[in-house]
């Protein structure tokens, strides 16, 4: 028995939602798996990269106890939007460097 072409069209939008649930699922196990880790998150900006030392100089157990946090360790994460922004930074301060030695 042949479908109805509107039902066909149905069934096409339905196996889609449900492949994008899924997708969406699995990212997010991905990322409670990541919030299960051990030690308190610590999300720095763009600033931070530019204004402190390197990040692995750091102690940052006691830059959290200095906020009153008690976790005995810490977890550094660096949202995306930062590197992006750092990349461009070092890009910007390349392309001016290489202005300058122009002849």
């Amino acid at each position: 028995m042949q479908q109805s072409p509107s039902n066909e069209a149905y069934r096409w939008v339905i196996c889609d939602v449900i492949r994008e649930l899924d997708l969406a699922r699995a990212e997010l196990d991905a990322l409670t798996k990541l919030a299960a880790q051990p030690g308190l998150p610590f999300f720095p900006d763009t600033n931070v990269f530019h204004t402190w030392q390197r990040p692995d100089r750091i102690d940052w157990l006691a830059v959290l106890r200095g906020w009153t946090e008690t976790a005995r360790t810490a977890r550094l994460v660096v949202p995306l939007r930062a590197v992006d922004e750092l990349a461009g930074v070092q890009h910007d301060h390349l392309r001016y460097r290489s202005y300058r030695v122009q002849p």
